[in-house]
């Protein structure tokens, strides 16, 4: 989980660096469409990557056993990236409302000053 958060903001310095900044508008949005945007390119290539298995399972010739063995992996490691999908999507909904609750704040702070 960590390690996919590390790769994205290594990805996006300059959204990580607006959100040390504390500048919430532009990088937590820009964050969240980011991660969007990496999630949507990974399936779309996870599923070309499952396309090619089937293609050398079957250029391979597998026997039953061995696709079923394949398969088991293949899926194990698809639950494990689904949870580490599920927490980053956990994340990024506290960071929307970390971003909800800045701006809340600013609004009273501001509303207070007047």
């Amino acid at each position: 989980m960590n390690e996919e958060r590390q790769t994205m903001n290594d990805e996006l310095p300059e959204v990580e660096a607006l959100r040390r900044q504390g500048n919430w508008s532009a990088g937590m949005m820009e964050a969240a469409i980011a991660a969007l945007e990496a999630t949507l390119a990974a399936t779309q290539e996870r599923a070309l990557d499952y396309a090619r298995e089937c293609d050398r399972m079957q250029a391979k010739q597998y026997t039953p056993d061995e696709a079923i063995a394949q398969w088991k992996s293949i899926a194990e490691e698809e639950r494990a990236r689904a949870d580490r999908a599920e927490a980053r999507a956990r994340e990024l909904e506290d960071d929307v409302g970390d971003f909800v609750d800045y701006f809340a704040d600013q609004k009273k702070q501001a509303e207070g000053a007047e």
